[in-house]
């Protein structure tokens, strides 16, 4: 023999009287030339030698057939098949696969696939719906086409009968919270035969994929900020493909083998996946996403849903309803009601500001940043001045927009009480007299008393007869100097304040009375 690349020779048998024989150690895969020469007591003959070189290497076989030939999915034109590899591959790699089928009560077989099948599943089309069909798999490598495996089991061709169901991931049971800003996902798990059609729904509206949706103004907190040129309108992922494929037991392929050919393509008429998943996807959230969202999914055999209720954590709305009450001239009562949407989140706090709105320069001012109720008595008013108040609601995500009130003018919600009639003097003593009136116009607000003032006919200084609000209407008037002349007026108060006072009584003397 001679390595294939050397020139010399080397003997591997002599003397021996035979017309074969089994050379061994050689290099697998090694490439050899042989040569023989016949021997008689005169001398050697000619060489004879091989044109071409021999390589050592094992002879190869045809593989052994496939096994576990199982069919899945049937409809009224196509079934799946699904196989294992050969135990024996014959030494040589597996090309491929052929698929044959086999009417019911019928001997002949026939071939289900043009080209060889590279992977471990096909679905066979063009069968007759209402037909029973069994299936088997050989396979091929260079040496030739194995045997047939054992035949599957007669199947009648037929859409299957199966109601759909859906459920949520276990998860998503209780609800889902994402924060503004984050991204919602909602994993849902249907099955059904045919696949059914899937709808989804936000609080009873169906869902359909938005154009564009602006990101709101307002920036969020702790979030990095993007380059100004990186500036876009986010687009909204409303819907991925329906019925997300999810690969079933037995749908095995062989590691390292070519991505499928025949066979692989989904085309119409091919069977519908009987399991899959569906997913509800939305970025960039914003509060106006949240509700009760609803996976709907509808077959010829029933219909089926599941329901998740997301809650997208934000800052609160505005509180609403903002009025005024217990309006003074020094005083006002600010009273709001709570927003109508929380955020998600629990009212933490209330922030309520003031400004005179006469002086566009002076800006807000904090009445109070630490009230958890909706009602608050603002003191230290300037009679007459317009103001503006606005409020503002806080949780745990941040403050939300103001609720901004209308003008306000810090006065009383009524007027001083009129003036009441000259008062009338009577029971004249020589150190009193009893001065009587009768009582005015409240104008709104109830009487609280009144104020009662002398003054010598010969001063014009007026003095407060009564140091407290007399609630009555007489006083009798003790004090006086015997010979005096006196006048008395009268004014009333109310809650705006004291009235103007009257006209004075007409001038008495004190003096004892005259007795006849």
């Amino acid at each position: 023999r001679r390595e294939a690349g050397r020139r010399t020779y080397v003997n591997m048998m002599s003397g021996e009287n035979k017309v074969c024989w089994n050379v061994k150690d050689l290099i697998p895969n090694g490439e050899y030339y042989f040569r023989v020469q016949a021997v008689n007591k005169i001398g050697g003959g000619e060489f004879i030698e091989l044109r071409n070189p021999v390589i050592a290497e094992d002879q190869k076989h045809a593989p052994d057939p496939p096994v576990d030939v199982e069919t899945h999915n049937p409809t009224s034109s196509t079934i799946t098949l699904t196989w294992k590899p050969p135990m024996y591959d014959g030494g040589a790699k597996i090309m491929g696969y052929v698929l044959e089928k086999q009417l019911k009560g019928e001997e002949a077989w026939g071939r289900c696939n043009d080209f060889l099948v590279p992977v471990l599943s096909y679905t066979v089309r063009g069968l007759t719906e209402g037909k029973s069909y069994a299936f088997r798999v050989r396979a091929e490598n260079p040496a030739g086409v194995s045997e047939p495996s054992r035949a599957s089991l007669h199947v009648k061709i037929s859409d299957a009968i199966d109601p759909p169901k859906v459920f949520l991931s276990g998860s998503l049971q209780s609800g889902l919270s994402v924060k503004r800003g984050g991204e919602i996902c909602l994993n849902a798990n249907i099955s059904g035969s045919p696949y059914p059609e899937i709808t989804w729904y936000r609080n009873n509206q169906v869902i359909r994929p938005e154009a564009l949706r602006k990101r709101p103004d307002k920036p969020l907190k702790k979030k990095v900020e993007k380059k100004e040129v990186e500036k876009k309108e986010v687009e909204t992922k409303e819907e991925k493909k329906e019925g997300e494929a999810v690969k079933k037991e037995g749908e095995e392929t062989k590691e390292g083998e070519p991505e499928k050919k025949e066979g692989e393509e989904k085309k119409e008429g091919e069977p519908e996946k009987k399991e899959g998943e569906e997913k509800k996807e939305g970025e960039d959230s914003v509060r106006a996403d949240h509700g009760v969202y609803m996976v709907k999914v509808v077959n010829d055999h029933g219909k089926a849903s599941a329901t998740c209720e997301v809650n997208v954590l934000d800052t609160p709305g505005p509180s609403v309803n903002f009025r005024f009450e217990e309006v003074r001239k020094n005083s006002v009562v600010c009273k709001w009601d709570a927003p109508l949407d929380d955020g998600g989140s629990e009212i933490l706090n209330y922030t309520l500001e003031q400004k005179d709105n006469s002086k566009l320069e002076i800006g807000w001012s904090v009445v109070t940043s630490t009230l958890r109720g909706c009602r608050y008595l603002v003191p230290k008013l300037i009679e007459k001045k317009e103001y503006l108040f606005r409020v503002v609601a806080e949780n745990k995500y941040g403050a939300g927009p103001h609720c901004v009130s209308k003008p306000l003018i810090a006065k009383n919600p009524f007027e001083p009480p009129e003036t009441p009639e000259k008062p009338e003097i009577d029971d004249i003593t020589a150190h009193s007299m009893l001065v009587i009136w009768t009582p005015p116009n409240d104008n709104g607000s109830p009487i609280l008393g009144y104020w009662v003032e002398r003054r010598e006919i010969n001063s014009s200084h007026w003095a407060r007869v009564n140091r407290e609000i007399v609630a009555d209407t007489e006083l009798n008037v003790e004090g006086l100097i015997e010979g005096m002349t006196y006048i008395f007026r009268v004014a009333a108060e109310n809650q705006a304040g004291p009235g103007k006072f009257s006209l004075p009584s007409e001038p008495k003397t004190a003096q004892a009375p005259i007795r006849k």
